[in-house]
This record gives structure tokens, sequence and C-alpha cells, in this order.
């Protein structure tokens, strides 16, 4: 996300701006161009002044809706439809700012959940594919009861059913994800 945001500036409304101001307040404007286009909610507002000092763009057309003090102002970023996120400091943040088709829209997330080791029988968690145990556990019975040619069938069943779960769980920004794997020869899993 550091790199999509490399070139982009953003700050907030300071004053409350009115359907077709010709001047808005924002922030802080030092790192906004002399003249230019920035983003507020779903409006694209052009400027051709920016006094620094004050924080104010002047010569502003495209205003086209009240817009509060405390809101996002952005430029250097087109507002779209965001396809990638990112957490950082207990914040989603999006790719780009959501766009006017998009605003109003319901955001689904989907992310990893590592499961904590289990340290005593009444321990319990929350498992997402639930149908994968079965397989590791009946892959344990056979393994000791010496049906190594069954024992290999659902060990190669339950690695089929944690493969297409992990695909479906991906998350695309993340650079790794980590999955849990058991291990075969023991009695216990790591986390690779």
């Amino acid at each position: 996300m550091e790199e999509e945001y490399e070139d982009v500036h953003k700050t907030t409304v300071s004053t409350q701006i009115e359907i077709s101001d010709t001047s808005i307040v924002l922030a802080n404007t030092y790192e906004f161009g002399e003249s230019g286009t920035i983003y507020i909610g779903t409006d694209t507002i052009t400027y051709t002044g920016n006094t620094q000092s004050t924080g104010t763009l002047t010569g502003c057309s495209g205003v086209a809706a009240q817009h509060l003090v405390g809101v996002n102002a952005w430029q250097g970023i087109n507002p779209g439809t965001p396809d990638r996120y990112t957490i950082f400091d207990a914040k989603i943040i999006l790719d780009v700012p959501v766009g006017s088709d998009e605003a109003g829209k319901i955001l689904k997330v989907r992310y990893l959940k590592a499961l904590t080791r289990f340290t005593k029988w009444t321990d319990s968690v929350a498992i997402p594919f639930t149908e994968a145990i079965s397989k590791y556990i009946a892959y344990k019975i056979e393994t000791r009861k010496g049906n190594k040619d069954n024992a290999t069938l659902l060990k190669n069943e339950f690695n089929e059913i944690v493969s297409i779960n992990a695909k479906s769980y991906k998350i695309d920004t993340m650079e790794t994800e980590d999955y849990y794997t058991f291990d075969f020869s023991g009695e216990t899993c790591d986390n690779d």
C-alpha cells in the first residue's frame, strides 16, 4: 500500500463545504499543487489557487454536495472500486478511495484466523472447514491400526481439503499466508 499511496496526498475538510462553494478550507494544503483536482466524497473538485498558509483552495468548481468537517480530501488518486486492502493501526485501508459508483455499498472482508493450541481437554475453537478434521482423525486411527494404504489415502484427502480451503480463504493483499499444517509423523501440529 505504501507504493499505491506514494504520490497521494490526503487531508481533511476544516470548514464545512456547501454546494457550489468556490473556496474551501482544508486542514492542510502544503502537499497539494498550486492548482489541480481534489476528490471529496463523491465530488471531483477543480481549483485554481492554493493559499497554503490558511489551507484554502480558491477558484473551486464541482462542489455538488455538502461536506462536513473531518471528511477526507484526496489529491493524486482517483476514487474507484477498491479491490485490495490492508489493515494498519486497527484500520482497514483500501487501495483507492471509494468512487461515486461504489458509495454506500457494503464492504465485505474475509480474513484468516490462527487457531489456538489446545492446552487441556476442555478447550474448544471454531474451525472454518470442519470436514478436514474428520479426515485427519481417521488418518490417525488408520495409522495406529497399521493400515498404511488407508492412512495414506486419508492423508491425501485431508491435504486436498486444506489446500482447497486455503485457496478460497486467500487474501490478495497478503504477501504470505500462514496455514496450519499437520505433522503426519507425530501427534503435534506446527505453524509453517
